[in-house]
């Protein structure tokens, strides 16, 4: 349910065990997801030989959950059971991840299954972190391609598969995350928002009526003001994309695109108006705080379906509603955001094969991992829902809240928070099923043959881009400097690099 980024619809899966020493007969028995859907799992088997122990890694926004060891117990009296394995679960807060995944990777630290940062996947493959489990999951992990469906090749690399992605939200639509309490009070027809430059019709609705304002907020730190908004299919740097929404196959520079010229013009125009921070090109206050603040009421975000998000408005302090203005799509960025994957590290990669099976065919396991024991750390609500037990309090926290359903194999089996549409992941499985999926789905970049390139641009893309995206300087004079150092930087040899690469695999899929 946060943020992020699901898919086709939820088939019934056959989880195939295999026990440590010789392979066993299994019986299926359907068991209830908790989420108005039935899952086919594996009934539990003899076993033979010790158990075979597994690190299983995750990100979480915050610290470690206290109760982790306890809903690691829960979870090992199924998977000792089903597959004869005991898991050790490591949970590592966002802002560390990278770093400490780094060095379990490169100290052959035990670590056998992880999901990857975000935009990591592709890189890491490249420099022979994962291993390539593709026979795996066809002997292990039917229940993952009978899930996943179409998206299970968003995670080949060269033709072979390292990691598969959740069934989550696998497609999104831009659009903005705007407060109710304005919505209301100015009387703003959101159903009138069809396009990006709509919305400056709502900022010029706002900033009349609240001069002091400045209505149109950066949507995180980290990404420029038109990084959400992306009419193409990035091919994973934006060094090249696909335009019309990655229908076109003819790789394209972005950048002297007549769609950025017109964007960045409009921005600029929307700052000296006075709808836009003048400082948005630099601050380090995110979307949230802002909001707090009272200096914004809206930014730019990917929009999984219309309507108010009780978690958004959680973390914006006030009532906040989505509305998109574009159509959904779906490409290869959307399913590697985030992977799950097996490191060289681990020496047991059918078994961890087989867990992440579980993951996807296990209701059990699924809802464990998102919510933790229930009636201890969830219970359900009147409208088919689950919520805090009454003995949460701010004083006494949820011991295990982590707020990351998606992140878990099959989230169509986790249960749905309170506040969000009891039919949520049957929403997202709508919102995936019909959504405009690139040409290049399944294709992922090859940047080694550019690599100076790559670094070089970079560096170009971080002296101009925010200042452009933001409206801060005037394109007339910014944008052809911006053009040309890049240029320099090497931006043609990538985008035919690119374009070979995408042309092979156009070829042979």
């Amino acid at each position: 349910m946060k943020r992020a980024f699901s898919l086709i619809i939820l088939m019934l899966a056959v989880l195939m065990v295999v026990s440590a020493c010789q392979p066993a007969v299994t019986t299926t028995t359907p068991t209830s997801t908790g989420s108005g859907t039935t899952a086919t799992t594996a009934a539990p088997t003899t076993t033979q030989g010790p158990p075979t122990k597994l690190v299983l890694s995750m990100m979480t926004f915050g610290q470690s959950p206290e109760d982790l060891l306890k809903v690691q117990d829960e979870i090992n009296k199924i998977t000792l059971a089903k597959i004869n394995c005991e898991i050790e679960l490591l949970y590592i807060n966002f802002g560390a991840a990278m770093e400490q995944y780094n060095l379990m990777l490169s100290s052959n630290e035990q670590l056998d299954l992880m999901v990857t940062f975000p935009y990591s996947y592709t890189s890491m493959v490249a420099q022979g972190k994962f291993q390539e489990i593709g026979g795996l999951i066809d002997q292990y992990g039917q229940g993952i391609k009978d899930v996943l469906g179409d998206y299970y090749k968003g995670g080949m690399v060269s033709g072979k598969i390292y990691g598969v992605t959740q069934a989550r939200d696998l497609a999104a639509a831009s659009g903005i995350n705007i407060s109710l309490d304005i919505v209301s009070k100015y009387n703003i027809n959101l159903d009138e928002l069809k396009s990006y430059e709509d919305i400056g019709k709502i900022l010029e609705t706002i900033k009349a009526n609240e001069p002091e304002s400045t209505p149109l907020l950066p949507s995180n730190v980290s990404s420029s003001m038109l990084e959400i908004y992306t009419p193409y299919d990035m091919l994973g740097d934006r060094f090249g994309v696909l335009m019309n929404n990655g229908q076109d196959t003819k790789v394209t520079n972005w950048y002297e695109s007549a769609e950025y010229a017109s964007l960045v013009r409009t921005m600029r125009d929307w700052y000296t108006k006075g709808y836009i921070l003048k400082d948005a090109a630099t601050t380090q206050d995110d979307q949230y705080s802002l909001l707090k603040s009272g200096k914004g009421y809206l930014y730019v975000a990917p929009v999984k379906f219309d309507g108010p998000s009780a978690e958004e408005s959680a973390s914006a302090g006030m009532p906040m509603t989505y509305k998109a203005f574009a159509p959904a799509t779906s490409n290869t960025s959307n399913c590697t955001l985030f992977m799950w994957v097996v490191p060289t590290n681990s020496t047991t990669p059918d078994k961890a094969v087989q867990m992440l099976n579980l993951q996807y065919t296990d209701a059990d396991i699924v809802n464990l991992l998102a919510w933790g024991i229930e009636g201890q750390h969830y219970v359900a609500a009147d409208d088919g829902t689950i919520k805090n037990p009454d003995t949460v309090t701010a004083e006494k926290p949820n011991k295990y809240f982590i707020n990351t359903p998606w992140m878990v194999g099959n989230a169509y089996m986790a249960k749905v928070w309170n506040g969000n549409p009891p039919d949520y992941w049957d929403k997202i499985k709508a919102l995936n099923s019909g959504a405009l999926v690139s040409k290049a789905m399944g294709f992922s970049y090859d940047p080694t043959p550019v690599t100076d390139e790559v670094v070089a641009l970079n560096n170009v893309v971080s002296q101009y881009k925010k200042a452009l995206d933001s409206g801060s300087v005037d394109p007339e004079t910014v944008l052809p400097e911006f053009i040309a150092k890049l240029k320099e930087a090497g931006i043609d040899k990538v985008v035919a690099e690119k374009q070979k690469q995408l042309d092979a695999f156009l070829a042979g899929n």
